[in-house]
């Protein structure tokens, strides 16, 4: 992608036609159908485990208004932060989650949904820049456009958009930095800034593309010398090290702190930039394993362009112009480059293709334009559009078989054991897990801290002593094991003696065991034993019997509901209230037809924490007879106003329903009443409010069953 030093091509031969122009138009069009299908499903399809690292850091730095570089990524201990990458994705993210009370996935998408035509236009200014003509520029922005990677990971909880889209325009700037007309030091600094925003958010993306920059700035300094041209030679040299400078300070600053804040943590020491050296670059074998070669070769055919076209491009070369020759052979050395520096994230994520993508589309479309060159006359324009439709028609293809089922499942993500322990276990606990090496997925769909154990670690004693200790007073919660680990005796041992947890299991699923401290174990047991809806989870431990009620504290205060609490005064309530706050106490109450109620007397407040997939909320109020229909009585009730508030993860209101029972005013009221509340997308929490008239004479108003449902057609929990 060198510009091209002979005579240019004819401004007209580098302008889009009209049919060109109409099918980059559609190209996109089709790109924003596919990506916004399913748009709002909870579930992180693809790569799941990178997505949900990603996604379970916006999850806190909104929950703990934690923006700080050291942002929050609890899976291995305190200070709970293991930071990869600088946040500006993750800021981007959290601050529209804060901005609308979106869910993360579709706050996630959105932005990349809003960054993709930037990396289009960037593209496209890059191309023109580079005087390639215009069937160069339709089939490259056509083709990039509805290719299953650029539909699939642009509605992805990632940071590539982003990154590719920095990487893209810093090329732009740094070309116009070069030019005679533009050649200045203002160039140079934008061309730093774009650079050190690209390198900071993902610096494998931006290895490539500065790259390119490299051999740009080597050819028109070869160009100046050859031309004995010294002040354009100094001049270009200190252009370009204003250029590189910001970025290489900025990257070696944010690996410097980044590691530093890892080695705080024992799990953090072993994701340092040194420790994953080996995974980041590879070894010689990994560089000439064929099943690896075999491996990318099948990336590039399911998401971009099917492989063999790449040998055809190198053969359009033969012969070709050097300006075609150029954009053809330049592109693909990046690309072989590129997977040669990095091969084993090249063979494991097809993801990482979204940083090279652009440049195989460029190199087929250069050999795509040397071929129509090559043809009569008559078909110059014809041939070549109808391969590019064919081409169209074969990434949709590969789309709609290899993508779009995952991407369309109607999911939340995890299973009914995840999302039984995020609505039962206290938001502030921590949960150990072994099985799932440092998967980020279960901890982010439980939406808890986690301290992760990869294998290495739970087989050994001394080191799970380490992560232990580490811990310090941090309240463990449960225990989850995974897969071979659930047969991990001398780690359940462990985790009995220090936490309390265990020895027997509460509830296992197909491929897991669920310990839970024995405080907490009374409300996920009654949760499955009051869903049996939940047939992937087996339930291994029995409701204890009920001892005495506990008696309630009055006033003021905020209090957490105790498990005996939940199942003996809160039975009514599905999921049980997590806190609370009452003048004069709750009790159960007998009603007239022989059934029970939560006797709720103002002021009262109950908080109730909901699933993702929460739909609707049903519920029954009323006054007991005795407040309005006493004989006896010299005062009766003069009403009491009951509220229902639906709130999203920052505690704002999104919905609320208010209902002021006057039985005097209105003998309708006199007879329980029911109601239901359609929740918002968002909606995390309910608040419960009773609230007085007047007076608080005789206010002995209660609540019936609440019930709050699911919506099934997108809660299915069981299609991981």
């Amino acid at each position: 992608m060198v510009p091209e030093p002979s005579p240019a091509p004819s401004p007209d031969s580098r302008r889009l036609p009209p049919f060109w122009s109409w099918l980059v138009l559609a190209a996109i069009l089709l790109n924003t159908w596919w990506v916004t299908q399913n748009f709002t499903a909870g579930f992180l399809v693809g790569h799941e485990f990178r997505q949900s690292q990603t996604a379970l850091s916006v999850h806190h730095m909104v929950q703990d208004h934690d923006f700080s570089l050291a942002y929050p990524t609890p899976l291995f201990g305190p200070p709970w932060s293991i930071p990869f990458e600088f946040p500006l994705y993750q800021w981007s993210v959290a601050g529209l989650v804060e901005l609308t009370g979106w869910s993360i996935p579709v706050a996630a998408r959105t932005v990349n949904v809003i960054l993709f035509p930037g990396v289009l236009a960037g593209l496209y200014v890059l191309l023109r820049q580079l005087r390639a003509p215009g069937i160069v520029t339709g089939t490259t922005l056509a083709l990039t456009a509805t290719a299953p990677l650029y539909i699939f990971y642009t509605r992805s909880v990632l940071i590539e958009t982003m990154a590719l889209g920095f990487s893209v325009w810093f090329l732009v700037a740094f070309i116009r930095m070069c030019q005679p007309e533009t050649r200045s030091f203002a160039y140079a600094g934008l061309t730093a800034v774009l650079g050190a925003l690209a390198i900071l958010v993902k610096v494998t993306t931006f290895v490539p593309w500065c790259a390119a920059a490299a051999l740009i700035g080597l050819h028109h300094t070869w160009t100046a010398w050859r031309a004995k041209d010294l002040p354009r030679v100094f001049h270009l040299v200190r252009l370009g090290f204003v250029a590189a400078l910001l970025p290489a300070v900025s990257i070696l600053w944010w690996l410097s702190f980044a590691d530093a804040i890892k080695a705080q943590s024992p799990g953090g020491q072993e994701l340092s930039s040194a420790a994953l050296s080996d995974t980041n670059f590879g070894t010689w074998a990994d560089r000439t394993d064929p099943a690896g070669w075999s491996a990318v070769s099948g990336h590039i055919s399911g998401s971009l362009l099917p492989w063999w076209l790449l040998p055809l491009a190198l053969l359009a070369a033969w012969r070709a112009p050097s300006g075609t020759r150029r954009l053809l052979l330049i592109p693909l050395l990046l690309v072989l480059g590129t997977i040669l520096l990095f091969p084993v994230l090249y063979q494991r994520h097809d993801y990482y293709f979204y940083a090279i993508g652009p440049f195989v589309v460029v190199a087929f479309a250069a050999a795509l334009d040397r071929v129509s060159t090559a043809l009569p006359a008559p078909l110059r324009r014809g041939v070549p559009a109808l391969l590019v439709v064919a081409l169209i028609a074969a990434q949709t293809g590969s789309y709609l078989r290899l993508f779009h089922p995952s991407q369309t499942l109607r999911s939340w993500g995890g299973n009914d054991l995840i999302h039984v322990l995020r609505d039962q276990l206290p938001p502030e606990g921590v949960v150990v897990i072994a099985g799932e090496n440092w998967n980020a997925a279960t901890p982010y769909y439980m939406q808890r801290r986690a301290l992760m154990l990869v294998d290495e670690v739970a087989d050994d004693p001394a080191a799970r002593a380490r992560y232990f200790d580490a811990l310090g007073d941090t309240s463990v919660v449960a225990l989850w094991l995974s897969s071979h680990q659930r047969s991990n005796t001398g780690l359940l041992q462990d985790v009995h003696e220090r936490y309390g947890i265990g020895p027997n299991r509460i509830a296992s699923g197909p491929i897991t065991d669920a310990y839970i401290v024995p405080q907490f174990s009374i409300g996920v047991i009654s949760a499955l034993l009051h869903n049996p809806a939940f047939d992937d989870v087996t339930l291994h431990a029995e409701m204890p019997p009920p001892p005495p009620p506990e008696p309630f504290v009055t006033g003021s205060e905020l209090t957490a509901v105790q498990p005996i609490q939940a199942d003996q005064i809160f039975k009514f309530i599905t999921p049980a209230p997590f806190q609370y706050r009452t003048q004069f106490g709750f009790n159960v109450v007998d009603l007239p037809d022989g059934t029970q109620a939560l006797g709720a007397h103002p002021s009262s407040e109950l908080w109730i924490q909901v699933s993702p997939a929460a739909a609707t909320v049903d519920y029954t109020i009323g006054l007991q007879p005795a407040a309005y229909n006493d004989p006896t009585a010299t005062e009766t009730t003069d009403g009491v106003t009951f509220t229902i508030v639906a709130l999203n993860d920052n505690g704002a209101p999104l919905a609320q329903a208010e209902h002021a029972l006057r039985p005097h005013q209105d003998p309708d009221f006199q007879n329980p009443q029911q109601h239901q509340l359609a929740l918002p997308a968002g909606t995390r929490q309910l608040v419960l409010q009773t609230s007085p008239g007047e007076t608080l004479t005789r206010d002995w108003a209660y609540w019936g069953r609440v019930d709050v449902r699911r919506d099934d057609a997108q809660a299915s929990l069981h299609d991981q």
